[in-house]
């Protein structure tokens, strides 16, 4: 039984890698791809931007008069085609040759492909680079045991340092990824620090090193297993896949630091001045090390990244559709939750409340009269049926009490259609027609309280009043314009919306929920199967920040006691006294991040709303009428 377990441990952990080896040695030279379920997704140069939709639909009718291939469907928020091909082969080469050929006849073989195509899910790249920073800090570890024991001459110890500082620290990093790209940055960091720290012999630096890889190969491989299991059930349907380009703005201001942002940034100008101050005033080359050293803020990042790894491992198993793994990290920083009305509404319209005229009549009794002659796609036509009918309240205002046209009033302001239920033309109740609630529309919104400021996208309705929100912003075709003003306000703001529009891709954090008429929001950052799995993700947020918080204080503490067992003893070992309280506290901050992350990964999932029928509650009649009463 233990063999068997082991067997299957090892094949669960050699099946991706053999997907992933297979996927990088069978994609063109020059294109990102990804095969399986007789489909071929390749990329594509330029038709993730507006004015190409021409080229995407010529590249389609090329695609599909290649033998063997059914059809075709350019994603333009992924930058990709997808090949349909079923169960006959279809050589890429081929494939490749007429998509550069259609990139030449629209003058667009000298555009770049779009940036989400880099952090595609299906990529091979991340899932192999995760799984080779990991081999190499534990073959590291290996060396550094076996090494110690002999006269082997050592890399000095500035190296790994000044690596782990330029990964650390977000300025930096940002400089050097401006100049060299994501992937390139990532890549070389991961295994340059590992190699760095190999060679100078720093065996504790690389068992942390090896524990923040192994969560960060469990997300590489949960967001790449998510993807096949995505496909598998989702990406045969004709038009899953089909997006047109939308123009994404660029954000009004740089995303607020958090405390880990705060801390890391401080920490480091702080590292690089003492650095300096020690060579130039004191030169002393190893106290000056061990300033460096103390001013790594490696425990802030540990946390948040191992926060990140687990809870995206976790929301992958379940079915979400991580596009945007830096998503999660951002997380900490949200501080106003957006939900487009649709979401939250069924899109039927229901009578929501039943007042009669008359206190002598029975109000479930006119709930059902109304309820029969309402028409939920044209609530507000004049409909009847015997000698009952309903119309809107306008129509007969004059027939009724003033204290009713007040009622009609108050009514009308807390959104819907506000009708008049008639009896032989005399008006007996009044009726208030409201869009209908989605199932998890009360429990959505609470979940999203915790995150911070919630508005519902959409003026019409009060959505906003009647789930007790924050308040409301203009939806539609201006929810692009709503997201850029609350973002240029200073907030980090999360949209939810099964819509694919720009607004999602220009969401700091953009989540979208697939419609029931299969259409996808690939603008979104996160695709969750329900809105159930959103409300998950949403209350993480309030893990994010306490977790962030903590592993910024951790980082903080580390640095300091670093920096004042690097200034005092003697200067030989100064080095190794300063950077024991920062590995202690990365080691802490790892194990902070993991059990946050678990505990945002185990809140209990979001429970549909059972509606109550209006009519099953005793309304008070309007006050101070008096009307014929109906047996």
């Amino acid at each position: 039984m233990a063999l068997g377990r082991l067997v299957s441990a090892a094949s669960e952990i050699a099946s991706p890698m053999l997907d992933a080896v297979r996927t990088l040695t069978d994609s063109p030279a020059d294109r990102r791809s990804w095969a399986g379920h007789g489909r071929i997704h390749l990329e594509v140069r330029g038709m993730h931007r507006p004015g190409t939709e021409e080229a995407a639909r010529a590249l389609e009718r090329r695609l599909t008069e290649v033998e063997h291939v059914h059809s075709a469907e350019v994603n333009a928020a992924l930058g990709r085609v997808v090949i349909f091909h079923g169960a006959e082969p279809v050589a890429p080469t081929v494939l490749t040759d007429v998509i550069a050929e259609v990139e030449r006849e629209h003058g667009l073989e000298s555009s770049g492909y779009a940036p989400a195509s880099a952090r595609h899910p299906g990529n091979a790249a991340p899932v192999l680079r995760e799984v080779g920073a990991l081999a190499t800090s534990l073959t590291g570890i290996g060396y550094t045991a076996i090494t110690s024991l002999l006269p082997v001459r050592t890399l000095p110890p500035l190296l790994p340092t000044a690596l782990s500082l330029t990964d650390s620290v977000p300025w930096i990093r940002s400089t050097v990824e401006s100049r060299f790209g994501r992937p390139a940055t990532d890549t070389a960091l991961a295994l340059g620090t590992t190699v760095a720290q190999t060679l100078a012999q720093q065996p504790l630096p690389l068992f942390i090193a090896t524990c923040q890889r192994f969560c960060t190969a469990q997300e590489a491989f949960a967001r790449n297993q998510a993807w096949r299991r995505w496909e598998r059930t989702t990406g045969s349907r004709p038009g899953s896949h089909r997006t047109e380009p939308v123009e994404t703005p660029p954000r009004p201001g740089p995303l607020p630091d958090g405390p880990v942002e705060y801390v890391a940034n401080i920490s480091g100008a702080l590292a690089l001045a003492g650095y300096g101050t020690a060579s130039a005033i004191i030169g002393s080359p190893q106290r000056a090390r061990a300033l460096l050293q103390a001013g790594l803020p490696r425990a802030s990042k540990a946390g948040r990244e191992a926060f990140a790894a687990h809870l995206a491992g976790t929301i992958s198993t379940r079915g979400d559709l991580i596009l945007e793994p830096d998503t999660l990290r951002r997380l900490d920083r949200v501080d106003t939750v957006v939900l487009d009305a649709p979401i939250l509404l069924t899109g039927r319209q229901v009578v929501d409340t039943v007042i009669p005229v008359d206190q002598d009549d029975d109000p479930t009794a006119l709930f059902h009269r109304a309820d029969e002659l309402l028409d939920p796609q044209r609530p507000r036509e004049h409909a009847q049926h015997g000698d009952w009918a309903v119309a809107p309240v306008g129509e007969v205002t004059e027939q009724l009490p003033e204290h009713a046209r007040d009622t009609a009033r108050e009514q009308a302001e807390h959104g819907g259609n506000v009708l008049a239920l008639s009896y032989r033309s005399h008006p007996v109740a009044l009726v208030r027609v409201v869009a209908e609630l989605d199932p998890y529309a009360e429990a959505l919104a609470g979940a999203a309280r915790g995150a911070g400021t919630v508005l519902v996208a959409g003026l019409d309705g009060h959505l906003d009043r009647r789930l007790s929100l924050d308040g409301a912003v203009a939806g539609g075709n201006r929810l692009l314009n709503s997201i850029g003003e609350l973002q240029a306000d200073g907030r980090a703001v999360a949209l939810v919306s099964a819509r694919g529009h720009a607004a999602l891709a220009a969401a700091d954090i953009g989540l979208g929920i697939p419609a029931e008429s299969g259409a996808v929001p690939w603008n979104a950052h996160v695709l969750c199967s329900s809105p159930a799995h959103v409300g998950t993700l949403l209350a993480a947020a309030d893990n994010a920040r306490t977790l962030s918080r903590r592993s910024a204080a951790l980082s903080a503490t580390g640095s300091g006691l670093g920096a004042l067992l690097a200034a005092l003893g003697p200067e030989l070992g100064a080095d190794s006294r300063a950077s024991m309280p920062v590995h202690a506290a990365t080691l802490c901050a790892l194990g902070l991040g993991t059990f946050s992350g678990m505990q945002a990964a185990g809140r209990p999932a979001l429970v549909e709303h059972a509606r109550i029928p209006r009519h099953a509650i005793a309304l008070p009649p309007v006050p101070g009428t008096q009307g014929t009463s109906r047996q």
